[in-house]
């Protein structure tokens, strides 16, 4: 039984349309004979239901607005603001999208133009369902930023040095300094030198790749290989293996960022920064350590972007009575690499997601003495092969997929995978034999972006708990360790020479922020990940508050999608015209 939805999502007003259509209706043909004129729309155009989601074209931030008197009333209000003009549609890449029987809707893309300063193009698609009487509603809005006018291209960048690359050097000044160069931090990075803007990145490993590389010696992606490509040209061709490992991304990742010579400072951490609302400028501390020497700097910049992961990859676990006298060996799946040391050892693994998984199919094979998952909570489980195939990795499609709003995309997603599970059952109805408590609800969207993980996407490892080679501790809390094992409440007894934590990281990249740049700033900038009231993730990709510090972290899709907008909006503000943000909230009720 699936557990019950939890969170936000659930609880928006939202549902997929009921329509009579089919994937050979002709979409391209109902489109042609609309007249949808989107910049003079009136409320009867709308569903009741009606959603617009906004990624920065309108708004200035990432926004979803619900009901067709909130959508009319906010259009009307960011078309003139923004002095949107211009809207054409495309009829001939309309699309009939059905997700069921008797759910659809009519797809066609458009574009747009805004000529306030700065003056923008866009692009967004138009969502129509048809009415009882024979006309077409919009049941949903998308609406993009795509460029700005009259400068480079955000989403092209010839190989080779940039022409505002600067050394680190004590007292350098900067536009914006990106920390972290993962794929987040390095697709930042290309953006705003596709721009044209002075950057800096600063990690505190020795090489690009190194987060991936310090991971699990069999480590792979659970997603294909095009997921994984940074923006401009592709980081990973055909030569690399479908699923890769964390040497093939490393390297795939060491070389875009010398293909496109990105200005990176290894072995740099910041330390600490301060910022001065008067000369709006932020001074860094960084402690740079090169052939044993440590050495310092302090820098200036305007803008900060945090690429760090949701709360700078600090592992997170709970503690329990007596590992003092543990005689073995506890560690979390931060610092495990490899099961070869403890071949003829009891194994234990306390989790049942991701990493959990990982792991335990990691220890198969290997000689252990036993392998034990202790499951603490119902798990989703989502078999890779369950998983839409769809094209990745290229612009239209990243735009296709995440200008959704998060409360669209939970409710096509669990559609579809709810569906799937219940024509399998006996690969689940395995798992509960065994011991392992399956949540079938399929919430992935909410998994991800609500609880950033805690689902385990099956690569492999649930045949090893069906089989056995695996087992599955659920049926009572872990109690305390004893000297040999782990008591539970029930007053089994389970030997262990080795328990492995894997139990997440921190979640919130405020706190490190916190720590970073003091009280201040931190209580200027939003709690990070999870959903706001709206069906938006918390600090993610958009402008806080404070406006001159930024996050990033998430999918590698996010990574290359979202870093656009935040390379984009930078530039806008250092060229003296910042975007506003819009931040009301129009009363449906007046």
């Amino acid at each position: 039984m699936a557990n019950l939805p939890q969170g936000i999502l659930p609880t928006l007003p939202c549902a997929l349309p009921k329509a009579d259509l089919t994937s050979d209706s002709d979409a391209v043909g109902i489109a042609k004979g609309l007249s949808i004129p989107l910049s003079s729309l009136s409320l009867e155009q709308f569903t009741p239901d009606a959603l617009w989601r906004d990624t920065f074209a309108l708004t200035g931030t990432l926004r979803t607005l619900y009901s067709a008197v909130t959508v009319f009333k906010a259009w009307d209000q960011r078309c003139l603001a923004r002095q949107a003009k211009g809207f054409r549609l495309n009829p001939d890449a309309a699309r009939a999208v059905c997700p069921a029987p008797g759910i659809g809707w009519i797809e066609v893309p458009f574009t747009f133009e805004t000529a306030a300063i700065p003056a923008t193009t866009c692009s967004g698609f138009v969502s129509l369902v048809p009415n009882e009487n024979g006309s077409w509603k919009i049941w949903l809005l998308r609406t993009i930023l795509d460029q700005f006018q009259n400068l480079p291209n955000v989403d092209e960048l010839k190989p080779g040095p940039a022409p505002t690359r600067h050394p680190l050097h004590e007292g350098a000044a900067y536009e914006c300094v990106v920390i972290g160069c993962g794929q987040s931090g390095l697709s930042v990075a290309g953006r705003l030198q596709a721009l044209g803007a002075s950057y800096l990145v600063v990690d505190k490993a020795p090489r690009v790749g190194d987060s991936w590389l310090q991971r699990y010696e069999s480590m792979k992606l659970h997603s294909v290989r095009d997921a994984a490509q940074l923006p401009f040209d592709r980081t990973f061709t055909e030569d690399y293996p479908e699923f890769m490992g964390r040497e093939d991304l490393a390297r795939g990742y060491q070389a875009w960022a010398e293909k496109y010579c990105i200005n990176i400072s290894f072995s740099t951490e910041l330390t600490s920064g301060a910022w001065d609302d008067n000369k709006r400028k932020w001074t860094l501390h960084l402690r740079l350590k090169q052939d044993e020497q440590v050495t310092t700097r302090t820098i200036t910049c305007s803008h900060v972007v945090m690429a760090i992961g949701a709360g700078g990859q600090e592992p997170v676990r709970p503690t329990y009575p007596g590992e003092d006298i543990f005689q073995g060996e506890i560690i979390h799946t931060a610092q495990y690499k490899s099961p070869r040391p403890w071949q003829g050892k009891h194994g234990v693994i306390i989790g049942s997601a991701n990493s959990a998984h990982d792991t335990a199919a990691d220890m198969v094979g290997t000689g252990m003495a036993s392998i034990t998952m202790v499951q603490r909570s119902r798990t989703c489980i989502i078999p890779k092969e369950f998983m839409p195939q769809r094209a990745q990795g290229t612009l239209a499609a990243d735009k296709q997929q995440l200008s959704t709003p998060l409360a669209v995309s939970r409710l096509m997603s669990t559609l579809t995978l709810r569906s799937k599970i219940a024509q399998n059952p006996e690969r689940f109805d395995a798992l509960e034999r065994a011991g392992f408590k399956v949540d079938r609800g399929a919430e992935v969207v909410a998994h991800v972006h609500e609880r950033y993980g805690g689902h385990y996407m099956d690569v492999g490892n649930c045949a090893n708990i069906a089989k056995g080679l695996v087992k599955v501790k659920s049926d009572s809390p872990l109690v305390r360790f004893t000297s040999t094992g782990l008591l539970f409440e029930d007053n089994t007894h389970i030997p262990a020479d080795v328990v492995v934590f894997a139990t997440g990281y921190k979640w919130n990249a405020r706190d490190t922020v916190g720590e970073l740049f003091g009280r201040e700033v931190h209580d200027r900038v939003e709690d990070y990940w999870g959903l706001d009231k709206e069906g938006e993730v918390r600090g993610a990709f958009k402008p806080s508050p404070h406006g001159h510090i930024w996050f990033i972290s998430g999918t590698t899709t996010h990574s290359r999608y979202f870093s656009r907008f935040i390379a984009l909006l930078i530039k806008a503000d250092i060229m003296g015209v910042p975007i506003e943000v819009y931040r009301g909230i129009p009363d449906a009720d007046e």
